[in-house]
């Protein structure tokens, strides 16, 4: 009875018994730099598959007819359209962020 308990116990951790995990929606990667001059939508994420929060505001550009690229404070990230809701639509950077609340992108102009 052990050597079954043990193979069974085996081939769950391998994934040929139980629940498989959901493969998880890989992006494509892209710098910031790369999407400054497109046209930006300032988004809100409703109840979907995605690990954001409902309810959260985002400011993101298109990427394909599927998903966003989504402007994150420390790098692109991505997201799939059919998770969000467009508040306001074809913004500029600086105006996106502007409505959003968030620090300007960029060198700081000095005077």
């Amino acid at each position: 009875m052990g050597d079954y308990a043990d193979q069974r116990i085996e081939q769950y951790i391998s994934g040929r018994r139980g629940m498989p995990l959901p493969k998880q929606y890989e992006h494509a990667k892209t710098t910031k730099a790369a999407i400054a001059d497109k046209l930006f939508h300032i988004v809100e994420v409703k109840v979907g598959r995605t690990n954001r929060l409902p309810g959260t505001k985002l400011v993101v550009c298109d990427n394909t007819e599927d998903t966003y690229w989504v402007w994150a404070s420390s790098e692109v990230t991505g997201i799939r359209k059919d998770v969000c809701t467009v508040l306001e639509a074809n913004l500029n950077l600086a105006d996106a962020l502007a409505r959003t609340g968030r620090k300007p992108y960029g060198p700081k102009a000095t005077t």
